[in-house]
């Protein structure tokens, strides 16, 4: 399937992005904090959401490389949305993972025209001060410049152990490939964490939402899915016994999942 890979400007910054897809329906794509660039695997990303392409034109844009000091995550959802609405986004169902699904929030809370309908994967509307020293630990390694350590780290919390023995080979080459460029980046993304929390704004939200965590999920846990489930008017959830904060990735029936919800929303 055809791909663009181009950049977009916004905010006096600028934004790499993946589209493809020739769907009426915008659908934007917010991952989760990552080490390696995701656009790095657009192939990927374009045939695990292959599905989609009939029906929704697909972006995903990749958060800003050089984030100020004193950036907060409210701050790369204004970007998100700035970037959105500079290729031309005037409504687009969303999906954000992980640290992409509190942009997520963010952006349906502070930009309601821009969202039809979201799905949340592993997030939460709250941080507090243990996850910021989760976080802390890991932005240590980061500016130590322990890349490998850094990401084999990384990897244990977000996926399930069958996943990381079955791709052991693959993740221990990865984490060798780590360069000095992808550190500082992740050290700049990764300061933008700080406690918040929005938990009583959730009731605000008015877009259709899918709530999707997993009991396994060894950073979040399922709790936070729950929250947003049942502040969110209307909103559906779906919980995966056992499972990993990457169930988004891991879980076979999961996206066909997504698709269906999103396709009902008319």
């Amino acid at each position: 399937m055809d791909f663009l890979l181009s950049t977009v400007s916004a905010n006096n910054a600028c934004f790499r992005y993946l589209r493809f897809g020739k769907g009426s329906r915008n659908f934007v794509i917010i991952p989760g904090l990552s080490i390696k660039s995701v656009l790095d695997s657009a192939p990927v990303i374009v045939g695990g959401f292959a599905r989609f392409a009939d029906d929704f034109t697909v972006y995903l844009i990749e958060r800003r490389k050089d984030p100020p000091e004193g950036f907060k995550i409210s701050d790369l959802a204004e970007d998100e949305a700035a970037a959105m609405k500079a290729l031309g986004i005037e409504s687009t169902d969303i999906f954000g993972a992980s640290l992409g699904g509190i942009m997520a929030q963010y952006i349906a809370l502070d930009h309601p025209e821009l969202v039809h309908a979201a799905v949340l994967a592993s997030t939460t509307p709250q941080f507090d001060r243990a996850k910021i020293e989760f976080f802390g630990s890991l932005l240590e390694l980061a500016v130590e410049g322990r890349g490998e350590e850094l990401f084999l780290a990384f990897a244990e919390f977000v996926y399930s152990e069958g996943f990381l023995k079955r791709y052991k080979s693959a993740i221990s080459a990865i984490a060798k490939s780590v360069t000095a460029d992808e550190l500082g980046h992740f050290v700049k993304v990764a300061r933008a964490f700080s406690e918040f929390d929005i938990t009583d704004r959730l009731p605000a939200v008015k877009c259709p939402v899918l709530a999707v965590g997993a009991t396994g999920d060894r950073i979040l846990g399922a709790g936070p899915m729950k929250t947003i489930a049942e502040k969110i008017p209307g909103s559906q959830s779906l919980i995966y016994e056992g499972g990993s904060h990457a169930c988004y990735d891991e879980e076979p029936g999961f996206r066909a999942r997504m698709y269906e919800f999103l396709r009902s929303q008319k």
